[in-house]
């Protein structure tokens, strides 16, 4: 049977509960709410959002790095929130993530060597390691001879690479991106970027790219979904999501991207976002936009909009808001 998602969730939510003094008992915090999203085989979907709407909780919730409260979480078709501890094991080594900080991934007393077989010998595949590693530099540009150095010899570009490597490794099917390049300098970003263009060809991955960073997203994805306070406000493809965005905080988001002075094809900005964002523990009733959003109307007050097509069956174009058309 052809699965046609390699991922996907399925009114998924996380609640996390929280106890402060001013609050009272403890009340619930939806870091994600019933959340729909599905990954094709073969593509890269981008997953932009502002920090704390809850993109980094949704990255490990597909991974079962932490649990769902509510909803189905498949992989290649299997509801992996079923599985147990043992059959999750089996699973690790086609799924993947690579964090934002690479010095903090990578263990500071060992060597890269030691670092990169650590992936081989938990899966009990070392026949052939040493040639394996070494080939995994070379996938990711570094020399072979840094092997027996340490972490804290590289540059923040150089340890990345090597969080790369060790990710694919074992030749997963998906892999978590989570603000991959944001701790790196501008200079190195793109040289990042295109490494991990030419590894999903090679290796034939497929990608949750997590980034707040619009033109990184812009650069790398196939599919965008745009989060907004533990919700998917909009999913679509690229190209249509940067030509024709449908919701007002797309928009806004777009529109607050800086525009270099040789780019005057850009859109021209006309607004910020200048409203907070509200208590995500005490949510007021109806779109969770709407005391930011310039469109609003009195019914978006009172019901959350639900996620519906505004597009085609061959190319869709999914957005949350009452008032897109």
């Amino acid at each position: 049977m052809t699965v046609p998602f390699l991922a996907e969730l399925r009114q998924v939510s996380k609640i996390f509960w929280v106890e402060k003094p001013w609050i009272g008992k403890a009340k619930p915090l939806y870091a994600l709410r019933e959340v729909n999203l599905q990954i094709p085989k073969g593509s890269t979907v981008g997953l932009v959002g502002e920090s704390g709407c809850g993109k980094s909780t949704l990255g490990k919730v597909l991974l079962r790095l932490t649990p769902h409260s509510t909803g189905s979480v498949l992989f290649r078709g299997e509801d992996i929130g079923s599985l147990s501890s043992r059959q999750m094991r089996g699973l690790r080594r086609h799924m993947q993530m690579i964090f934002q900080d690479p010095y903090s991934s990578l263990h500071p007393k060992r060597t890269l060597r030691q670092n990169l077989q650590e992936p081989f010998i938990i899966h009990n595949e070392t026949d052939q390691m040493q040639e394996k590693i070494r080939e995994l530099m070379s996938d990711v540009g570094l020399d072979p001879d840094l092997l027996d150095g340490y972490p804290h010899e590289l540059s923040g570009g150089q340890c990345q690479r090597i969080c790369i490597a060790r990710a694919v490794s074992l030749r997963p099917d998906f892999i978590v991106a989570d603000e991959s390049v944001s701790a790196l300098d501008v200079s190195i970003r793109g040289q990042i970027l295109q490494l991990f263009l030419e590894l999903k060809k090679k290796y034939q991955l497929t990608y949750l790219f997590i980034s707040h960073d619009l033109a990184v997203i812009e650069t790398v994805s196939d599919f965008v979904a745009v989060m907004y306070l533990g919700q998917i406000v909009e999913w679509t493809s690229a190209s249509q999501l940067f030509a024709n965005p449908f919701h007002p905080y797309t928009q806004l988001l777009l529109e607050a991207i800086p525009i270099p002075v040789f780019r005057p094809d850009r859109r021209k900005r006309h607004h910020s976002i200048e409203a907070e964002l509200p208590d995500p523990v005490r949510l007021p009733p109806g779109c969770p936009f709407a005391a930011r959003c310039s469109k609003v109307k009195p019914h978006c007050l009172e019901k959350v909009p639900e996620l519906r097509n505004l597009g085609t069956p061959e190319t869709p174009h999914y957005v949350a808001c009452h008032e897109a058309s």
